[in-house]
């Protein structure tokens, strides 16, 4: 899976704003926290569920798999949605 052309995403501060472009379908911004933001960063480039998870695993050392597991499959869900996600 991969973030889809049209969707661009832009880092303000600590919140990841994620902006559809009028080819894109969708006409609204999802915002996102840091976590949110890692796991967009990974869809940049083909990637599936498990890969992501590896990186958070990797990157949020000591966190809570369960957690992370929640944040991501809510954030896929989301990018879903709206229609962000290709694959």
């Amino acid at each position: 899976m991969k973030l889809k052309e049209g969707f661009i995403p832009h880092m303000v501060e600590d919140e990841m704003m994620i902006v559809g472009t009028g080819s894109s379908g969708f006409n609204g911004v999802v915002r996102t926290n840091k976590t949110g933001a890692f796991i967009v960063e990974k869809l940049k480039e083909e990637t599936t569920r498990q890969e992501i998870l590896d990186a958070m695993i990797e990157h949020y050392e000591g966190a809570s798999l369960e957690l992370m597991e929640n944040d991501l499959d809510k954030m896929l869900t989301q990018l879903s949605e709206i229609g962000a996600l290709d694959g």
